[in-house]
Formats: C-alpha cells, structure tokens, sequence
C-alpha cells in the first residue's frame, strides 16, 4: 500500500495521512484543525469548484480530505456549487457560497428524501498521549427559508465507529445547530440573494474521552428529517482542538 502525506500549517502542525484504503485528519502534537472549506486549502483539493455554479463528482475524503458525506442512506457521487437560490435539493451534498473560492458544506433534504443524511470527518489520535476532549466550533448557516418548519444539524461523535453509518453514536446538543429561521411560506428562496445568509457561531466540548495513540473518532453532523421541504443548512469554520493528558 503505498502513502502520501502532507504538511498542513493551522494553529500548531497538522498532518494529514492519505492513502489507498482512508483518509484522516491526524493530530501528531497539541494543535488545532481548521477547516474552512475553501478551494486548494486545509485538505480542500485544488480541483474542488466553488466559485462556479453546477455540478461536479463529489469523492469522500479527496474532495475534501478526511471528510466523507451520505445523503438519503448512500454516497453522494457529486455535489453541487450554489448560492442556494430557487436551489432544488439533490441526491448531493452542497459547497454552498455566497461569491469567491472559499464556501460552506451542507445539505438540502427535500421531501423525498426520507434517509439517513450526514456529513462528518475522521479523526486520529497520533501524539503518544492520550487525549481527554476535544473543543469545537463551527459556524452554523442557514442559506434557504422553506416550509418544512425547525430543523437542525445533529452533532454526534463516535469512538468505535468505521463510517458514518456505523457504530454507536453519542450527541452533543451544544454542538447542534438549529435552524435559525424555522419556517416560511414559499421554498428554494436563497437568503443568500434576499435577507442575507443566517449564521450562528456554534462552540462546545466533547468530553470524558480516552482516546489513546493510534485511536480514531468520528464526528458527524446529521441532518434531521421534517416533514416537507427542511432548511437548508451548512457548517464552515470548522475548528477542532485535542486536550492531551499530562
């Protein structure tokens, strides 16, 4: 199995493990990943469109390395460059933005979409300590006001977990975010082009771990399901910051 690996500067070394069989974000010293999905940065491949609207083959973790997305219980094979505006939803996930390289990951859930949604990261502990917590952030975007009522991103974590879809799941409701605006009485409007995107800086702690070297956890965000056409919504300015035991 051959290896390639690269050195990321956020705040303090990343490094990034690619290879043939999974990609993760791996935490070698105490520092911090940031994620803030913008083209040919942190992970985000150079070939990853999201200045130009359309549609374009969304691969986990290269499109974004480390990440990994499921929408109505199956793998995306593409996603979508948008501003959210008269957007329909989709089989795909969403590189949503307002102008520019730099976007924000989400989904659309329309009505039909009835299955297992999530978008979420690997990550693995190689400092030679074990760690304790993690601190997280993000920024949480609503970009359309539809009918379907309040709807969230459900933060969860997992430490015996090999996909999104398996292993046992524990949330954290300070991680949530919900919908800002909970219901409207027309769909597909982009708040982008209208009132402007709704944002939320959401922050809080997984705690109680021990997560020894050469351990991996997953953090997902998963999309609830509502009755009729939910909100659209995205997470950006993901920030992740180990606690290392003394």
């Amino acid at each position: 199995m051959t290896q390639k690996s690269l050195t990321l500067l956020a705040t303090g070394a990343m490094l990034f493990l690619v290879n043939s069989a999974q990609a993760k974000v791996v935490f070698v010293e105490d520092s911090e990943y940031v994620q803030p999905f913008e083209q040919g940065k942190n992970g985000v491949d150079a070939s990853t469109i999201i200045h130009d609207y359309g549609a374009y083959p969304w691969v986990d973790n290269t499109t974004v390395v480390g990440w990994y997305a499921i929408v109505d219980d199956d793998t995306p094979s593409e996603y979508k460059a948008s501003n959210g505006n008269t957007q329909e939803g989709a089989p795909g996930i969403f590189l949503l933005r307002k102008a520019g390289k730099s976007g924000a990951l989400g989904t659309m859930r329309e009505s039909s979409n009835k299955g297992f949604t999530a978008m979420g990261l690997e990550l693995s502990n190689d400092t030679d300590s074990t760690i304790t917590e993690f601190a997280v952030s993000y920024l949480g975007q609503q970009w359309q006001h539809n009918s379907g009522g309040a709807d969230k991103l459900v933060f969860q974590y997992s430490t015996d977990a090999s996909s999104l879809d398996t292993g046992k799941w524990t949330t954290v409701d300070s991680l949530t975010f919900n919908s800002l605006v909970d219901s409207g009485p027309n769909d597909y409007i982009g708040l982008a082009t209208t009132s402007g995107v709704l944002s939320e800086t959401i922050s809080g702690k997984v705690t109680d771990l021990q997560l020894k070297s050469g351990e991996s956890i997953w953090f997902r965000w998963v999309d609830e399901n509502n009755k009729g056409t939910d909100q659209a919504l995205s997470i950006d300015s993901v920030s992740i910051r180990p606690t290392l035991s003394k």
